[in-house]
């Protein structure tokens, strides 16, 4: 390679001209041999000023005193041992600060001690203070340093790592090798320059050297003066692209690089090559020392750039005992790298090699597979990183390395360069230029009369998308537009400037109001984001845009025809102050509030501030703070808390540690501990986890006196219980089939349901295993019955029940829900209080809200209308102010973000706020608007889900995720005992290495940004519910109810959930949903291990087995099938234990429910209910289920199942659809008069008159709609609604359809035309007419033509009607099912699932799962029975809800129980009690009939009161006053009345103790609440009803109290002795009548059996009531309607929408 140094003048002609070397910047040009004459252009001219690094450079060479250092063979670079490098260290930079004070040059010993400071990586003991060896040096270094110095210093122990000796000479031989003779060098992360000091003396280079490092690269400028040096960032720092001809160096290491556009997602070593190759001249070569990671990270992204642009002429693998002894141990990689040549080698992708040391399969980059020989040591699989073992390295081989270097051949290219011009100018790149003030990335600038844009901190020409400069109308807009925002931004600053004057601000808002009226008529409305596409590149233009309001009007024309109008105005800030000034108060009333005060404003009690607040020392104010009761210190970590944070959570363990820690707080614990409950109140069963085995070993031993072994594995979620063969069937009680009492019991443990099976064969004398009906059902009883046996044990045996409610009580009922604080402010600092011209502030519950985000992850399961928005945005942007964090991504459906968009700006005007709508994510404009989000410092990012679903994720988190999952089923397979158990994790291990071998194969894909690149660290999820279907292993296979299913965006939620948890400490996680429970019990325990998994690990329910263990109920219920036959199937159909399933919930959610929202106007429902219409089954129906039921008998008897798969589901599709109309299953049925359809449609008439007067509106819900065969459309069902409504002579245009509108902007018009009243009816389904749809204002009447899935989707149907804004009084929701066919079991779901979602958002009056007379429920349930027709289903009903009331009955019984036993245990020991001290009151009595207090000595200790009585009595009051006083002194805020202990007094013989209590006063204390309090010394009768002390605040009344004491006690005798006589009766009672036994278990016990039987009986004759269909061919609909014809196969019919159907069916399969 041709390398060229450019001449310079001479010394004499620099210094004629006035200028120095360095000012002249050389770099900027590239001239081959300038003459002495040649006139140089001003800098002026060249278009950017001089850039002077250093104040040397603005000396002239000749007072220049010495070259750079060269660095001997000799010279130490490294001192060995941690003690020696610090002291090295210390003793430059002490050298270092005294040359700069005395402004001379450092000796060449003093060069020598220079050069050896390596920086304080790998010797972070000289910043522990706690390291007594290190103490002096500690001690040493916080003197040298400054303290942004010692902070800096302390931060690069991690990664801060110096190159040795012998590398940098391999480096610089390989560099002369390849040709390198002078010219311009750089090296990018320099240290203090070793590399410079080792450059040979045969080369004559100058080098640019960048170091961030403020002590390094002050100590390198004091070393070579003559280099160019840079102390900065180098994302900051300004190199001219093409300038060098070498990069030399070890670029420094580290996972996290910085924000640049060009280079997003790049590690720090990645990135410096990336500017590497930047700065090369073509032809120039990269020689660079670099982390491992870049040839062998599975992303290609930067490889893929370094390819495009470099050939890799030569890479060389050092071992990982290549930096030993600078004290690291790291794989490092030698890159050469040559800028514009031909790639002639592969360096791409990765390839997987085994071993040599045959410890697995490594993956490596392609060059090194193809190149072992440039691997200097062993691949293995033996190496560790982060204190983990099993990862790839290399290791050494036994030669040392240094012998080991061989400067491979290089095949150095020639490359053209572009000629450059006079100036060195080649034209390539785009001018750039110096910020001229601070500004936000991507932000629009004028500068030397032309546009730029503040790109990677630097100013870069703003153009077209070809290049060009605006110029004529556009340039004009833009420049207004930079005035304008320009002005906005000041005027905003001056509203928050306490020290602005009214006039200034006025002033700007008179400026910002002519350049709104010139911009509007010039250019349009600000919110035409058409003719602002070209400002949209500013951040500032969504905040200008904010300030002018858009609303809708509808006008009327002489001939009566409506339009809309969309009316622009200015908004608030052109006519009003929406700021006021915010800053942090400056004093406080109180301590109290200067806490809170401190706590609002900072997230933290810092003491410093409370203590300027009230003007007090920080000792003084710590003591008050504390005493004031609102505040604790706590204990572990010191730390000051509100009360509300303190006494909430884990208050039983929070109190253990106090008692050891902290007896001050004790009491304050004590107050608030949960009430332990009583086992009868603990609903517990076999099978919960948190039940010993023991006492399941013991029940069983006992009661059935055998011999067994019961144990629970955790890591397994699993019970075992075994028992040695003469054991095992010894017990003959509960013995059916294969089943006998053990396995019944392990069953039960289980939470599995017994399944007995018996041998058939078939026509082919093939054998097959059959259910056993009635065996199962038998089983299934033995298995209820010893659950109820193990019960009763428990609540028999106080032993075992004491010890079960220790274990809960423990566990399950030791916190207390904290209530959050509002903040001491109204409005939030940084927002407005009005927003579109009305006063906005937030509601006390949404202040909450946002409290509980600020404080760490919060799911809000708040209702419809709570106002989530303003939450979210609130929240965003306290998280940003509090430095919680420093960009939120928000989250949002796709019909929300545009009212997040709007509003987010109007609230903080000053926000920074980026919005991405699906426009901006197509894959051409994705990796540009990505950028924007990664460099940008941006408050919050909004955009919508199936945005968000784009972003990808990094593959090495998600191969780490792999793996550990791998791992924890390893650890399943090791300790488990079963092997089916191994055998299915068995399975699932090899699903997942599986997936991970397919990550890795996976071609790894160029030019990708990954959320990881984003920078985001607080994520927000609006209706997160769409993200439930997230996969947990489970060992409940058959249970229904329970849905494992997982979707791709659930699982990539999690990854990035999970990165940022990593990044910020486990916090920064947001939900928010009205429906955290939509249709599975899973999601509950889901959405609970989506925002706090150490909240599930507290509780001990991590696994959701564990979860169901404790909070779920499994029945057996009867359901109906597609096909309308009764199926007995098991499931998940309650939750248990519900009170502390709510505080488990509510310690992670923020639940607002309908009933919350005070002052919220809805209308009410017509008649307090739906209005249900049942329609009786019609023939066609009802020969339409016969097919169905014989399609699905051939499907089961299929010999290939898998293969038809399919039918299933569309048995279910069809058979809900045939109750709308069949023509949705044909088109040639019959339009049937009474299908559900056309009652639908007359209803819909008649209510279309009753509401003409208001112009009322009618929704018309039907989610299956249409019937597609091979893609062609063959009936609609909205479409024939509307013709049947035309028909009868509504006019068409007061009808939609939703399907006929496709675009935002057409629906928007549509609903605000339903909103008018002109739209009356409009027809669509759940999806397209739920969330997010307003057309609420005229709605009088919801039609349910099909009944939903999910309760969700019901709320969001009813949410359209009965909701804030509706004009009606009141309003109606119809609801069409048809008997005997699916509807009913479509109720009978969500009835089933309406009591999931009540039980976990209520939670609050009952313990068990169903409540009873719960309206929903009961609303469902007795529909569902109704639309059945089956007596026997309307008989189940009526008994299962007589069962509920019989478990509350029960319930009550056992607490009754409970209270009878503890009453006769507590009259056994108070009898004898009261009999031993009835005879020492009879003495008292004896010896004290009454007391003379004229006649009778009065002592106070041991000084006698004389004098008459009188006299007494005023030395009396004396006392007490001074008692009284002291007292007043012990008292605090925390505890208002001090107390304070008194001497004895003695009346006669009798003794009294008296002890003060005293509040204190304004000046004294305060004699109102003041007393003494009184009792006899020596007379203890605490089991008689006798009274033994008293209060009096004087002496008079504490004599005469005392008086009246001993008077009392012949009449309190008399008492005693009663109340023993009524004692001894009501005991002898107890004893002698044994417990009533529970009245209502006969009836209970009858019902049980009664329902099982109708149960049996509906699931028998379901099945047996036909004849079987018995024929292998597919039975066809034109068997069942020859009407029809010949009809397809059923694989041909295409049952659920194409588009929506799917969706719904993927959620709740």
């Amino acid at each position: 390679m041709r390398s060229k140094a450019a001449k310079l003048p001479d010394e004499k002609g620099i210094m004629q001209k006035g200028f120095i070397m360095e000012a002249l910047n050389f770099d900027l040009f590239d001239l081959e041999a300038p003459e002495e004459s040649l006139a140089l252009p001003p800098l002026e001219s060249l278009g950017r000023k001089p850039r002077f690094t250093s104040p040397a450079a603005l000396k002239p060479i000749a007072d220049i005193p010495r070259s750079s250092y060269r660095i001997r063979p000799e010279d130490v670079l490294y001192p060995a041992g941690a003690k020696h490098k610090i002291a090295a260290n210390l003793t430059a930079i002490r050298l270092l600060k005294e040359l700069e004070h005395s402004g001379r040059s450092p000796s060449d010993d003093e060069c020598r001690q220079l050069i050896q400071y390596s920086g304080w990586g790998g010797i972070p003991q000289a910043f522990d203070p706690d390291r007594q060896e290190f103490a002096r040096e500690y001690e040493e270094l916080k003197a040298a340093l400054t303290v942004q110095e010692y902070v800096s210093a302390r931060a690069s122990t991690l990664n801060s790592h110096y190159t040795p000796k012998f590398l940098i000479e391999f480096l610089w031989k390989i560099a002369e090798k390849a040709g390198i003779a002078g010219g311009e060098f750089g090296e990018f992360g320099a240290g203090v320059g070793h590399f410079i000091g080792m450059m040979p003396e045969q080369i004559r280079g100058r080098f640019t050297a960048v170091e961030i490092d403020d002590i390094s690269g002050r100590i390198m400028r004091q070393l070579y003066p003559n280099e160019r040096i840079i102390i900065d960032d180098l994302a900051k720092t300004l190199i001219k692209r093409n300038s060098l001809d070498l990069v030399i160096g070890n670029v420094p290491f580290d996972q996290v690089g910085p924000h640049d556009s060009d280079y997003v997602g790049y590690n720090l070593h990645n990135y410096c090559i990336a500017r590497a190759l930047d700065a090369l001249k073509p032809g120039g070569l990269a020689i660079l020392l670099t982390s491992a990671s870049t040839m062998d990270s599975k992303s290609v992204n930067a490889r893929g750039n370094f390819a495009s642009r470099a050939a890799l002429l030569a890479a060389i693998r050092l071992p990982n005992t290549a930096f030993e002894e600078v004290g690291t141990e790291v794989v490092a990689d030698i890159l050469i790298l040559q800028k514009g040549a031909e790639n002639r080698e592969k360096f791409l992708e990765l390839q997987a090699i085994e071993t040599p040391d045959h410890t697995g399969i490594m993956r490596v980059n392609e060059y090194f597979a193809a190149h072992p020989e440039m691997v200097l040591g062993t691949p293995s699989n033996t190496g560790k990183m982060y204190g983990r073992g099993g990862n790839a390295t290399i290791l050494p081989f036994s030669r040392p390395l240094a012998e080991l270097l061989t400067v491979p051949e290089l095949a150095v290219q020639q490359v053209e360069q572009p000629e450059p011009d006079l100036f060195g100018d080649t034209g390539e790149q785009p001018l750039e230029v110096e910020l001229p003030y601070p500004m936000r990335e991507y932000t629009l600038f004028r500068f030397d009369n032309r546009i730029w844009q503040c790109r990677n901190h630097r100013g870069v020409l703003f153009t077209d998308r070809n290049g060009r400069e605006f110029s004529g109308n556009e340039r004009r807009k833009l420049e207004h537009f930079i005035d304008f925002k320009e002005t906005l931004n000041t005027l905003l600053a001056l509203q928050l400037d306490p020290q602005a004057a009214a006039i200034a601000i006025e002033g700007k808002r008179a400026l910002l109001n002519r350049q709104y009226d010139y911009h509007v008529r010039q250019f349009g409305r600000l919110n035409n984001r058409i003719v602002h596409r070209n400002m949209q590149e500013d951040p500032d233009y969504l905040k200008l845009a904010a300030t002018e309001n858009i609303r809708k009007v509808v006008e009327t024309t002489l001939d009566g025809i409506k339009t809309h109008k969309l009316v622009y105005e200015k908004g608030d800030i052109y006519f009003k102050r929406t700021q006021h000034p915010w800053k942090e108060p400056d004093s406080a009333e109180d301590i109290v509030q200067a806490g809170l005060i401190s706590h609002a404003y900072r997230h933290r009690i810092d003491m410093e501030y409370v203590a300027e607040l009230v003007k007090l020392d920080q000792a003084e104010a710590l003591k008050l703070l504390l005493a004031s009761g609102e505040f604790f210190e706590e204990p572990v970590t010191r730390e000051i808390q509100l009360k509300s944070e303190y006494l909430s959570g884990n208050v039983v363990r929070k109190l253990q540690i106090a008692r050891e820690l902290a007896p001050q707080n004790v009491p304050a614990l004590e107050a608030v501990q949960p009430k332990p409950l009583r086992i009868e109140e603990i609903d517990f069963q076999l099978g919960s986890f948190w039940i010993p085995p023991e006492i399941v070993q013991n029940w069983l031993e006992t009661s059935f006196e055998t011999r067994c072994r019961v144990s629970y594995a955790k890591a397994e979620d699993k019970w075992y219980v075994t028992a040695d063969f003469a054991e095992r069937y010894s017990v003959t009680e509960f013995q059916i089939a294969d089943w006998n009492l053990f396995r019944l019991v392990e069953a039960a443990l289980n939470l599995k349901e017994p399944a007995v099976y018996r041998k058939e064969y078939d026509a082919d004398n093939e054998e097959k295993l059959v259910l056993d009906q009635e065996a199962t059902l038998t089983a299934r009883r033995y298995k209820n019955e010893l659950k109820n046996r193990f019960r009763n044990y428990v609540m028999d045996s106080p032993e075992a029940a004491e010890q079960l409610e220790n274990i809960y009580n423990a566990i399950f009922n030791s916190h207390v829900t904290r209530q959050y604080e509002l903040p001491a402010f109204d409005v939030y600092p940084g927002a407005v209080d009005i927003v579109n011209g009305r006063k906005f502030i937030l509601r006390e519950y949404q202040k909450r809200a946002v409290s509980r985000c600020i404080e760490g992850n919060a799911l809000l399961a708040h209702c419809v209308g709570a106002g989530k928005t303003a939450i979210m945005v609130t929240g965003a942007m306290e998280l940003k102010r509090l430095r919680l964090a420093s960009k939120t991504l928000i989250v949002v459906q796709n019909a929300t973000l545009r009212q997040f968009a709007e509003f987010a700006p109007k609230l903080y005007p000053h926000a920074q706020i980026l919005i991405a709508d699906k426009k901006d994510l197509v894959r051409e404009k994705r990796k540009r608007f990505m950028s924007r989000i990664a460099v940008g410092d941006w408050d919050m990012v909004i955009m919508a889900q199936s945005s968000f679903d784009m972003i990808k994720d990094d593959p090495d988190l998600v191969a780490r995720h792999y793996e550990e999952q791998i791992a924890e089923l390893e650890q399943i397979i090791e300790e488990s005992e079963d092997q089916a158990t191994i055998k299915n994790v068995e399975r699932q291990k090899k699903r997942l290495l599986k997936m991970l071998d397919k990550l890795n194969d996976r071609k790894a894909e160029e030019d990708i940004i990954y959320f990881s690149d984003l920078g985001i660290d607080a994520l927000m999820i609006d209706e997160a519910h769409a993200y439930k279907r997230n996969f947990f292993p489970t060992k409940l296979q058959r249970i229904r109810g329970l849905d494992r299913g997982a979707s791709q965006r659930a699982f990539s939620l999690c990854l990035k959930i999970r990165h940022i948890m990593e990044k910020t400490g486990g916090r920064n996680i947001y939900f928010s949903t009205g429906t955290p429970v939509t249709n599975t019990i899973a999601e509950l325990w889901n959405m609970i291990r989506y925002i706090s998994p150490a909240t599930l690990e507290e509780f001990g329910i991590s696994t959701f087995d564990r979860f169901a263990s404790v909070f779920c109920g499994v029945e057996v219920a009867l359901e109906q099938d597609a096909a309308g036959r009764f199926r007995m199937i098991q499931r998940f159909a309650k939750y248990c234990n519900v009170i502390e399933l709510s505080k488990m919930f509510r310690s992670v959610a923020d639940v607002i429910l309908e009933e919350d929202l005070a002052g919220v106007e809805r209308p009410p429902i017509k008649g307090g209910r739906p209005e249900q219409v049942n329609i009786p089954r019609s023939p066609v129906i009802s020969r339409f289920m016969d097919y169905l039921c014989d399609l699905y008998e051939w499907y089961e008897d299929h010999p290939d199942k898998r293969l038809l798969s399919h039918i299933p589901l569309l048995i279910y599709g069809m058979s809900r659809k045939v109750t709308i109309d069949p023509r949705l299953i044909d088109p040639r049925f019959q339009d049937d008069p009474e299908s559900k359809l056309n009652v639908c449609v007359r209803n819909i008439l008649d209510k279309y008159r009753t509401y003409e007067s208001v112009k009322g509106a009618q929704v018309v819900f039907c989610d299956l709609y249409r019937n597609v065969c091979n893609g062609v459309e063959l009936f609609n069902a909205w479409q024939e609604i509307k013709r049947k409504l035309v028909a009868n002579g509504i006019p068409a245009d007061e009808i939609a359809v939703i399907g006929d509108y496709n675009t935002d902007k057409q629906k928007a018009d549509l609903f605000e035309r339903v909103n008018s009243g002109e739209v009356r009816i409009i027809i669509g389904s759940t999806m397209k007419l739920g969330t997010g749809v307003n057309i609420q204002e005229r709605l009088a009447v919801e039609h349910d033509l099909d009944c939903p899935f999910r309760p969700a989707d019901v709320e969001q149907r009813k949410g359209r009607i009965v909701r804030q804004g509706n004009i009606l009084e009141e309003v109606e929701i119809i609801r069409y099912g048809i008997e005997q066919t699916l509807d009913a079991g479509m109720y009978a779901i969500l009835e089933r699932k309406q009591k999931f979602i009540n039980d976990a958002m209520k939670g609050r009056s009952s313990r068990t799962v169903q409540e009873i007379n719960d309206d929903c429920a009961l609303d469902y349930a007795s529909f569902s029975a109704a639309i059945s027709g089956n007596p026997k289903l309307r008989r189940k009903v009526v008994i299962e809800t007589r069962l509920k009331e019989l478990d509350v009955l029960e319930f009550q019984y056992r607490r009754n129980l409970r209270s009878r036993q503890e009453q006769q245990k507590a009259l056994a020991r108070q009898i004898p009690e009261m009999q031993k001290e009835i005879p020492e009151l009879e003495k008292f009595i004896q010896a004290y009939p009454e007391l003379p207090l004229g006649s009778l000595p009065i002592y106070y200790g041991d000084r006698e009161l004389t004098g008459t009585l009188k006299n007494k009595m005023e030395v009396l009051d004396h006392i007490l006053r001074d008692a009284f006083r002291a007292a007043a002194k012990n008292s605090s805020f925390a505890d208002p009345e001090g107390m304070q202990i008194m001497k004895p007094l003695t009346i006669g013989t009798l003794k009294f103790q008296l002890v003060a209590k005293g509040c204190r006063g304004w000046l004294d204390y305060d004699t109102k609440q003041s007393c003494v309090q009184y009792q006899f010394a020596d007379l203890e009768l605490p089991n008689l009803p006798v009274q033994l002390q008293k209060e009096a605040d004087d002496a008079e009344k504490l004599l005469s109290g005392i008086r009246n004491l001993v008077a009392n006690k012949a009449r309190e005798l008399e008492k005693s002795r009663q109340e023993l006589a009524a004692k001894i009766a009501r005991l002898a009672k107890l004893q002698s009548t044994p417990p009533e036994e529970f009245d209502a278990a006969g009836e209970r016990s009858a019902l049980s059996l009664e329902l099982e039987q109708i149960i049996y009986e509906l699931n028998k004759t379901s099945e047996g009531m036909r004849k079987r269909y018995e024929s292998e061919e597919e039975p066809l609909l034109s068997d069942y309607f020859p009407m029809l014809g010949k009809v397809k196969k059923l694989g041909n019919i295409e049952i659920l929408d194409g588009g929506e159907e799917e969706a719904a069916e993927e959620e709740s399969a």
